[in-house]
């Protein structure tokens, strides 16, 4: 199998922040791979052109290409041919639309995906795609080590959805700890907007840089595996670790959790950082731990080592050798 010469990116053309984590990882593949980053065409960023069936065959790239994909595509989807090389990031499907995968994901010489429990999914349903695993990662422009830190200015930041027990213990935490101050978001008009509880507005966090710069001012955060807790339903049963488990290690925080356990837990190896939480009490007990003491940076360190995106590079080496 030849090997990838480009890397497929919407950033041209796309600058929302959601897909700035995309990007950084990206810019480590590229430098990594030594390939080159290119802009999408045009089909590939108009949907109307996309809706007409004979153009998509002009938005197939002419060298062997890997790309990120946010969601699976099912209905006209650009980059179904054998010089493409796509990763999966959230998936969520059900199981009566795999033919659909099957049908827009077939001519690619394989399919990626980053969620260990999706990849058992598809293997275990027998999915006529030739899959792999390319895990998430974090970049390693956030790297750290034993000696990293961070000034911590509040107990705790809220940072995007949250889990509905989770968010319970808090208030109740709240409501007793007078001097506890954290930092949530709100929405007013069309934008979030994110305050202190002492009422300190700290402005819209739309860029990526602020978004770190916030979780790394943060002694403690909030995490949970999606598909818990009520949001099954939404997820069609998936709970997927997400990149910002890895964000908030990269951080320095303590990390409050909840989950159940499954093969992306597993392979995350999310115990070895945080047990899940499953009463107040421990939450309790974990908060007031948090507050006090920093976070053990050798272990995160370490734990981190084996997630950057540079090591996803080399996997990604090692399943185009398999080809």
């Amino acid at each position: 199998m030849e090997n990838i010469e480009q890397i497929i990116t919407e950033r041209f053309t796309n600058n929302s922040v959601s897909r700035h984590l995309v990007y950084e990882w990206e810019d480590i593949f590229s430098k990594n791979l030594s390939v080159p980053l290119k802009k999408e065409s045009l089909i590939a960023q108009k949907r109307k052109l996309q809706r007409i069936g004979l153009l998509l065959p002009f938005a197939h790239p002419r060298k062997l290409s890997f790309v990120f994909e946010i969601n699976p595509t099912l209905k006209n989807r650009i980059y179904n041919t054998n010089k493409v090389i796509p990763n999966i990031i959230d998936f969520y499907l059900k199981e009566e639309q795999l033919k659909s995968l099957e049908l827009m994901y077939g001519k690619n010489p394989i399919v990626t995906v980053s969620s260990r429990e999706v990849y058992d999914f598809l293997i275990n349903k027998g999915v006529e795609l030739n899959i792999a695993h390319l895990p998430l990662s974090i970049s390693d422009r956030y790297k750290i080590s034993d000696t990293t830190r961070f000034v911590k200015k509040y107990d705790l930041v809220l940072m995007g959805r949250q889990n509905p027990v989770l968010e319970q213990y808090l208030h109740r935490y709240v409501s007793t700890h007078h001097d506890f101050v954290y930092v949530y978001r709100k929405r007013v008009g069309n934008q979030f907007l994110y305050f202190t509880s002492k009422g300190e507005s700290l402005g819209n966090i739309n860029t990526r840089g602020l978004y770190m710069d916030l979780m790394q001012k943060a002694k403690a955060a909030l995490y949970a595996t999606p598909g818990i807790d009520g949001e099954e339903i939404r997820t069609n049963g998936f709970s997927q670790v997400t990149p910002r488990f890895f964000e908030l290690i990269s951080s320095g925080c303590h990390i409050l959790t909840r989950y159940e356990a499954n093969p992306d837990t597993e392979y995350y190896e999310l115990e070895t950082i945080a047990k899940s939480i499953t009463t107040y009490q421990q939450f309790e007990e974990e908060l007031d731990f948090a507050r006090l003491e920093i976070v053990d940076m050798a272990k995160y360190a370490t734990y981190l080592k084996k997630h950057y995106t540079s090591e996803r590079s080399k996997k990604l080496k090692e399943i185009i050798k398999t080809l």
